[in-house]
This record gives structure tokens, sequence and C-alpha cells, in this order.
């Protein structure tokens, strides 16, 4: 009798570890670096959004939580995935970059990742707002998901810019 107990207990532990992963909790926003306010040179009109190859972490339940965020300011949006061995972003982005006309683009990358026991554990995005096919970033948020169902870093980044005024 003793030996089951001894047994069940770890197994309920890790049940309920695994159980704890997929769930969504609020993200945590853990750094926003931008130039210092000003007048922003033109507002964001029309989106791509490129998502990173770790479809694991980042789903494309994302690209939809970015589509619905910049809804709210009826700025359409486009979604795209970047592949595992990317060579030179802008050629993958430019169907997508022209079929939108898109004024600024938002890449997505994983920053950071932890795994315990063979699950994601803790992981960060790294969000970089540009406009159109430029190189110098508007702003760039780092933000920490609070679980494998937690896309609210669309709000936290939509939320910035409005911030900031480009929306």
């Amino acid at each position: 009798m003793k030996r089951r107990t001894l047994l069940a207990a770890p197994l309920v532990a890790s049940v309920a570890a695994l159980a704890m992963v997929g769930c969504t909790g609020e993200g945590k926003m853990l750094q926003v670096s931008a130039p210092p306010p000003a007048q922003p040179t033109a507002k964001v009109e029309r989106v791509v959004v490129w998502l990173p190859p770790e479809t694991g972490l980042v789903s494309d339940r994302l690209g939809d939580a970015f589509v619905s965020a910049f809804a709210k300011y009826n700025v359409p949006v486009r979604y795209g995935r970047a592949s595992a061995l990317e060579l030179n972003r802008g050629e993958d982005q430019a169907r997508l970059m022209n079929e939108l006309r898109a004024t600024h683009r938002v890449e997505v990358e994983v920053s950071s990742f932890r795994q315990a026991g063979g699950t994601p554990a803790e992981w960060t995005l790294a969000v970089a707002v540009y406009t159109g096919t430029g190189r110098t970033r508007l702003m760039t948020v780092q933000y920490r998901p609070g679980g494998a169902y937690d896309y609210s870093v669309a709000n936290a980044v939509v939320q910035q810019l409005h911030e900031r005024g480009y929306l």
C-alpha cells in the first residue's frame, strides 16, 4: 500500500505541472526600447507580421491575435512565417509587403527559451517594429508570455504603438 502511495504522488505532481504549462496566464512586458517620444513620421496604415519558424512556441494564432489587435484601429494585417533556413528575410517578406503595400512590419523572434522536463517552461519574445522595408527599428518589445496559449503580446505591442502616436 505504501509503495502505491509513494508512486502516485510524483505522478499527480507531474500531471499538474504539465497542465500548468498549457494554462493561459497574463504575459509580462519586460522592456520597451524606442527613441524618445516624438511626432511619428508616418502612421501605421498596413502591417505585415513576420513570425519565427518555431511553430511549437509561436503558433499562427499569434498572427491572428495581431490581426485582431490592429483591427481595433482599422489597420489591415497579413502575416507570414520565417523559414528555418532563412537567408534573406527581405526576399521572403517581399511578396506579402507588395500584396498589402505595407507601411510597417512587425517581426517576432524567440529571444530566449528554457525547457524543463521536455516541455517549454519559459520563453521570451522580442518584437521589433519597422517602417515598411526599412532597417531602422521604431520600437522593440521584450515580452514573456504567461503560458503556451498567451497571445497578449499582440495587444501589448499595439497598445505601445498607440501610446507613441503611431495609431
